[in-house]
């Protein structure tokens, strides 16, 4: 397939929509080397950078195999496994580029999955490569765990035509442990995938079969990173990292495979004390340790602490080709422990950790304010869905996840809202290192929610905003078994992206999607994690739960919200949502048709109105704001509003 094929390949349901084909400078370059070798690993950087156990890792990501198939049942995850298989070994429809959906260009593929539908995927691995050629699960050899970092939304998991395991969460990780289905030479995975998109209660963000304004195209099937791990017979399966920053001190659990958990505490010399904050971001490395049921933690010299190189910074400009073509390290993470040092009853990694706190609380001049490590600290963020014109919502490379942090922190801000999704480790990551505070969404769900009652409404009438104007039909939570679901997520989310230093704060419903039992939710989430504030509702259907009051204002002067629900200590303030002006910069459009909420055609007053609105903010941040998130990041599809073309290749504040 040529690239500009490639490229121009996407297509919206069984629809062809007049689109305006856009490429980043990364994708041109994955493109480009896709087409030119057959072995090429697009992302190909070590995908868990909390938890690096050594380098006995192989990314799967690349070409793999797909087809297509009818599916008429109602659910994949209960139907025997020999209803979905063939008899006989599948022909291929052709090649696909994982981690790339089918439905990004950047796939091959260029192809919509329906809910009556089923995508396949297969390719082959060898073991050895990873086992020093013994037999996964013999007495001195090491386990094979296979891992995904998001399928969306179901699928079912075989190696060599048996199951390994399935899943049901189109945003969240999963482990599967293969060693008893692996044999010695070539090895065969298959992924069997469904994605019913937006025509059940799901979680879904903002995907939808028939895109439009702020909904985007629907994306399915494998769209994270997919790779294999070796590890000992006993292993860390995963961790959970509790800050003491008073005591300067870090408390690490363990998980273990066998079911048991074991602790480890460190605490940092006062002459080694380095806050986190986005003006410095300090991170620790330490190795931990686990053998004989015990666990040790052993800081890490700062001079063998990992870094990735430390020039990109300086190359912002997305114009030149030296940015598109700059190599990003996989072996970017110290390296614990090789596979022939390893012994079967032994376990080490290498995680990081910051020393940081989060709160809100009543600040001297008697508001309530957000706090970071004891002070009060005005967070000055901008909204992010994290889509791209060449893989939705999977990067073209690393290097464009760090040129939106760094675009965003040149523009003043040290806040981002991922909005509507979740990242892969890496971006966090990144927020990390470089310094940014994370508020993450909680990924919504549920039915076709009602547009006229919770999006207009609401926005045009304030006192519907309270939770007088709450109802289960209209927000799209009727459906028992998705609530249940979507709390299981919710506990999921929160154990995943515990331990990253940057995330400042969890957002558990927006605007009403597919919300319910706000007050019995919020207070799950404190007990899971009291280490962060809690915005319950962003935008409307307030129930004075949580730690902000929380409004959207797009239309209305900017103003310090009041809190309803004022009690003895009062929620803190944030307009949680502003903005949003639309500029359509000709050349870097997806469509002619244009979605923002006040459209500029003057690139000066764009200027001129972002300049304005920021002051606006600071002012009220003296007023008693504590924060303020502006839309957003990157024009999306029909969605005009970045600050950044959707291409990445004009940032509206300076071209």
């Amino acid at each position: 397939m040529r690239i500009k094929d490639m490229l121009s390949s996407l297509q919206i349901g069984q629809k062809q929509k007049e689109l305006h084909n856009l490429t980043t400078i990364w994708g041109e370059a994955a493109a480009k080397m896709a087409a030119e070798d057959p072995d090429f690993v697009p992302l190909p950087e070590y995908p868990r950078p909390q938890l690096v156990r050594d380098m006995s890792w192989k990314n799967l990501n690349g070409w793999w195999e797909w087809r297509i198939t009818s599916f008429s049942g109602k659910d994949l995850a209960e139907l025997p496994l020999q209803v979905l298989t063939p008899a006989s070994p599948w022909t291929a429809a052709g090649r696909i580029l994982v981690p790339y959906s089918p439905e990004a260009p950047l796939s091959g593929v260029g192809r919509t999955l329906q809910p009556g539908e089923l995508l396949w995927y297969r390719r082959h691995f060898f073991p050895a490569e990873l086992t020093g050629g013994k037999t996964p699960g013999s007495a001195d050899a090491c386990r094979l765990l296979l891992h995904f970092g998001a399928v969306d939304q179901e699928c079912i998991v075989l190696v060599n035509g048996k199951e390994a395991g399935r899943h049901l969460g189109g945003y969240l990780p999963f482990t599967l442990d293969i060693t008893s289905l692996v044999t010695d030479g070539e090895n065969t995975l298959e992924v069997i995938c469904r994605d019913v998109s937006d025509t059940s209660y799901h979680t879904i963000g903002k995907q939808r079969l028939k895109p439009e304004g702020m909904y985007y195209t629907a994306q399915s099937g494998i769209w994270q990173t997919v790779w294999l791990e070796a590890v000992p017979q006993v292993y860390i399966r995963e961790i959970r990292t509790d800050i003491d920053y008073r005591g300067r001190s870090v408390h690490v659990r363990a998980f273990v495979s066998d079911g048991s958990s074991v602790s480890a505490h460190l605490t940092i010399p006062e002459e080694d004390f380095r806050p986190w904050s986005p003006e410095d971001p300090y991170l620790y490395y330490a190795e931990l340790s686990l053998k004989d049921k015990a666990a040790m933690l052993t800081l890490l010299p700062a001079e063998k602490s990992p870094v990735l190189p430390e020039d990109f910074s300086e190359k912002k400009d997305t114009k030149t080709e030296e940015t598109a073509v700059l190599p990003s390290d996989p072996n970017d993470f110290v390296v614990c422990r090789s596979a022939a040092e390893r012994s079967a009853d032994a376990d080490h990694a290498v995680i990081y950790f910051a020393m940081r706190s989060f709160s809100t609380g009543l600040s001297k001049d008697g508001t309530s304010r957000f706090s970071l490590n004891g002070s009060p600290y005005f967070f000055n963020g901008v909204l992010d869905q994290g889509y791209w014109p060449e893989g939705l919502m999977t990067p073209p490379s690393d290097e464009a996840f760090i040129f939106d942090i760094l675009s965003m922190k040149d523009a003043g801000m040290n806040l981002i809202r991922k909005h509507c999704k979740l990242e892969p480790l890496r971006w966090y990551y990144h927020c990390d290192r470089l310094g940014i505070l994370v508020w993450q969404d909680i990924v919504n769900g549920g039915e076709t929610v009602s547009t006229l009652e919770v999006t207009y409404l609401p926005t045009v009438i304030p006192p519907v905003q309270t939770n007088r104007g709450w109802n289960a039909r209209a927000c799209g939570r009727l459906n028992p078994e998705g609530r249940r679901e979507h709390i299981a997520e919710i506990k999921a989310t929160l154990r995943h992206l515990y331990n990253v230093p940057s995330l400042a704060g969890w957002v558990i419903f927006n605007e009403g999607w597919g919300q319910f039992s706000t007050v019995k939710l919020t207070r799950m989430v404190r007990e899971l994690d009291p280490s962060r504030p809690i915005d319950a509702a962003s935008g409307w259907y307030d129930f004075g739960t949580g730690d902000y009051k929380s409004v959207h204002n797009y239309f209305r002067t900017l103003e310090v919200p009041e809190d309803e629900f004022y009690s003895e200590f009062p929620r803190a303030a944030v307009i949680s949502e502003y903005g949003g002006l639309a500029h359509p910069v000709p050349g870097h459009v997806r469509t002619d048709k244009i979605y923002g909420y006040q459209t500029i055609t003057d690139p000066s007053e764009l200027k001129d109105r972002f300049a304005a609105l920021q002051a606006e903010i600071r002012q009220l941040g003296e007023e008693g704001l504590s924060g303020a998130i502006y839309t957003q990041v990157s024009d999306i599809e029909e969605e005009i509003n970045g600050l950044l073309t959707y291409d990445r290749r004009v940032n509206k504040l300076k071209d």
